[in-house]
């Protein structure tokens, strides 16, 4: 072998030794760095400056990298990752106050909804501690000491009718089903059996089975006017039920109760640029009242509430109808709870007494069922009633 190639084979091996020998020297140097860095000592300058640069490992921040767009933290470079909008913060609530919307420095109106401003602040600040997933508006009431409230007696001596009475009666009352038609006073060689069979119908009247009998008939022909089933002219009807309205209103001046009426508070919403309230009962209380119903000279209290507003109807309650329909009965529960999301809770007055199914209801909503025996003078409507739809000897049988 020529002496050249050995020598080159000699130099080759010497620095492959020394590059092995500066290798095993870095490792130790490395591990006497790990060493003294776990009993919390810092290396020596010599061991560092002895660690060539291109052998140094990259510094592992904790931190990890954030995003360009919106300064969040983001996975390590390599991994799938999706991007995530940044979550808004203060977003309004549906339903809720929002100091953006237009509101009356004295008594607020929200969207239509006519409130005491001390409600609505009070709404948000109970609002945000309980849980709002329902897909309507639920309403706060305001937490007023009982004491500070002003008090409306309402005596109640009539008990809610029975559902089987009104069942038994609908027979009665209705022998042609849905061909039904025209007034009572028309039929009167009938109110013998109608009156015979309202003995054994615990709880109704005669006056309570008419309106039975012609909310029945208008529930079988929806589509058709009173006057077109022979129930008296639509002009008469709405002049009784506004006259009705103002003998409840009446109760309520003699009460010193406070309150909007319909016309008002559409009067009030367009004053601040709204096209109209989302909902109009009769009577929208100013402020809050404690109606105590009772019975006797006021010592047996049948029902307590805190009420916000007050509706009248001129009918019985009937409970042989069911809800969810478009009349004056099927709509009636949907209606009244639709008032209670705005306002609160509150009461309906009912002309002709109500059924217990139907009351048992609106209880669970948040409504208290009233009548008008002993409470409200009716002379008024039974005057305008009788020019309508009474016999010939002055008895009315609508």
């Amino acid at each position: 072998m020529p002496a050249d190639s050995n020598a080159n084979e000699t130099s080759k091996s010497r620095k492959n030794r020394q590059r092995r020998r500066g290798s095993r020297k870095r490792a130790r140097s490395q591990d006497q760095t790990t060493a003294e860095s776990s009993n919390g000592s810092h290396p020596p300058q010599s061991a560092v400056d002895s660690i060539e640069k291109d052998d140094r490992k990259p510094i592992q921040h904790d931190r990890k990298p954030k995003s360009i767009v919106t300064g969040t933290h983001m996975k390590p470079p390599g991994q799938n990752q999706k991007y995530r909008r940044p979550r808004r913060k203060n977003k309004p609530r549906k339903g809720g106050c929002n100091s953006h919307h237009n509101i009356d420095a004295s008594r607020g109106i929200e969207n239509g909804d006519i409130h005491d401003d001390k409600s609505c602040a009070q709404r948000v600040n109970q609002g945000q501690n309980q849980n709002q997933n329902s897909n309507k508006a639920k309403h706060v009431d305001i937490d007023m000491n009982d004491d500070d409230l002003q008090v409306l007696c309402w005596s109640s001596p009539s008990d809610f009718v029975p559902v089987q009475s009104e069942e038994a009666m609908v027979k009665v009352m209705l022998p042609r089903g849905k061909r039904e038609r025209g007034m009572m006073r028309n039929y009167l060689f009938r109110l013998k059996e109608i009156k015979q069979a309202l003995k054994s119908a615990h709880g109704m009247t005669l006056k309570q089975a008419l309106s039975l009998r012609r909310l029945h008939i208008k529930n079988f022909n929806p589509t058709m006017t009173m006057s077109g089933l022979g129930l008296g002219e639509d002009e008469d009807i709405l002049k009784s039920a506004n006259i009705f309205e103002e003998c409840v209103q009446e109760f309520l001046d003699q009460n010193a109760v406070q309150y909007w009426t319909e016309k008002e508070q559409r009067e009030r919403a367009k004053e601040y640029g709204m096209e109209g309230p989302r909902g109009t009962p009769d009577f929208l209380l100013r402020g809050q009242v404690m109606l105590r119903k009772v019975r006797g000279n006021g010592d047996t209290i049948l029902e307590e509430r805190k009420i916000n507003w007050v509706e009248c109807k001129m009918f019985y309650g009937a409970s042989t109808i069911s809800q969810g329909g478009r009349g004056a009965i099927g709509s009636l529960v949907s209606k009244m709870s639709s008032y209670v999301s705005l306002f609160g809770e509150g009461a309906i007055v009912f002309m002709n007494g109500c059924g217990d199914s139907l009351a048992l209801e609106l209880r669970g909503v948040g409504v208290t069922v009233l009548d008008c025996v002993g409470t409200v003078k009716l002379g008024r409507v039974l005057e305008h009633q009788k020019a309508w739809c009474a016999s010939r000897d002055g008895q009315i049988l609508n």
